[in-house]
């Protein structure tokens, strides 16, 4: 389930938006998942934070990729 963050991406660019994300969460919100690590939760804060991200993160690989 993508919550609809992959809608606009082309199927092709699926591959290069997974890799792209995983390493600009580890650089750009490493908390976030440390969190998740620590707690072995989503808390509602880490989702929050984690939404947030994921809606900035489409968005500017959707204006590069376009």
């Amino acid at each position: 389930m993508t919550k609809g963050y992959l809608e606009q991406v082309e199927v092709e660019q699926v591959s290069a938006y997974e890799e792209k994300l995983h390493r600009q969460l580890d650089t750009r919100r490493p908390e976030i998942l440390q969190s998740i690590r620590d707690t072995k939760m989503l808390t509602p804060e880490n989702e929050a934070a984690l939404k947030q991200f994921l809606t900035e993160f489409t968005a500017e690989f959707q204006s590069s990729h376009s």
